[in-house]
């Protein structure tokens, strides 16, 4: 399932948009934050796989219930399917994929490809054997824990092997700097970001200090945010 924010400024786009549920916004705001995912399920049943929401601070919602043409969505030209702000880029930064459009965009989307083939990532078969092997070596005997954790991790170091090819000293900073971001930039992801960031405590300045430390190696002298 996909969301797509939508810039509906003008009576006439807003005409085009799929139907959606009429309750007030306000409604639909709490719901989609606190029962997402029953409620977006309820949605779709009453009015199909691609539909509108209007929540507060967002505006209209276009959701994509079905995974072909969400797939669609995601592989679509960005000649035809421009990007928006704000974005993801409020947690990655102005230069990942998720900030760029059209050339820029193409051009970047050129450069994370060749990774993430089919044929490579069989390549990667042994970093990631590696790394699970090094992860089930400290689970416990005979007592229930959850593994979510641990398939996160493996994930993780993954992709920043084989990816990034970090290894050693590097590869050790980055397991360490990034579980935190991930987790504050996931908590974030559904917020707006305020206008300005009044204090080096507020969580988004932790998260902007967290994506300096990410480019900037530890040994270097950037400081992990406390």
């Amino acid at each position: 399932m996909s969301t797509v924010e939508t810039n509906a400024a003008s009576p006439a786009f807003a005409a085009t948009l799929p139907p959606g549920p009429r309750i007030p916004k306000i409604l639909q705001g709490l719901a989609f934050g606190f029962l997402r995912r029953p409620f977006v399920h309820l949605v779709a049943r009453r009015y199909g796989d691609v539909f509108t929401l209007h929540v507060p601070i967002y505006g209209p919602i276009m959701v994509v219930a079905n995974p072909q043409l969400a797939k669609q969505v995601f592989t679509t030209s960005p000649d035809v399917l421009g990007n928006i702000q704000p974005n993801l880029s409020r947690l990655l930064g102005p230069g990942s994929v998720f900030a760029l459009d059209r050339d820029e965009h193409r051009q970047r989307r050129r450069l994370l490809a060749p990774p993430f083939h089919g044929k490579s990532i069989k390549n990667y078969e042994t970093i990631i054997e590696e790394e699970t092997l090094r992860e089930i070596a400290g689970w416990p005997e005979g007592t229930p824990f959850a593994t979510l954790p641990s398939t996160m991790r493996i994930t993780l170091n993954a992709i920043v092997r084989a990816v990034f090819g970090a290894e050693g000293a590097e590869l050790d900073e980055l397991r360490t700097i990034l579980p935190p971001w991930v987790t504050l930039g996931s908590r974030l992801a559904t917020l707006p970001k305020p206008p300005q960031i009044l204090t080096r405590y507020t969580p988004w300045a932790r998260l902007a200090q967290s994506r300096r430390c990410a480019d900037i190696p530890l040994t270097s002298g950037a400081q992990w945010p406390a």
